[in-house]
């Protein structure tokens, strides 16, 4: 049973902006980017164990260059269960504490 896939705001703004920054070498590539990736994410509602956990309770999947950083909420309770895609992150970066695990 597959299950939701929703997006914070910060990963939402993380996607956009890696979408501005790749724009700028080509529109057509920034739109086959965002497109993937987004389609990537919403794979995790097929079967969201399949990738490692980074931390506490977020999981990582390797996106080419990108982190995609998520957790599963009400793992516990099937009706309930659905992924929240945290961040997107290019996987250079310090992630240190920019990971927040709130709501």
């Amino acid at each position: 049973m597959a299950v939701e896939v929703v997006f914070r705001a910060l990963a939402e703004q993380d996607i956009e902006e890696i979408g501005d920054r790749i724009a700028l070498d080509s529109q057509r590539a920034a739109a086959l980017w965002i497109a993937e990736v987004r389609q990537r994410c919403a794979s995790l509602g097929e079967f969201p164990e399949r990738y490692p956990i980074h931390t506490g309770v977020i999981r990582r999947m390797v996106a080419g260059p990108y982190l995609i950083f998520y957790r599963i909420a009400d793992a516990d309770i099937p009706t309930l269960r659905r992924v929240i895609v945290i961040r997107v992150m290019h996987g250079a970066r310090e992630i240190g504490d920019i990971l927040d695990t709130g709501p």
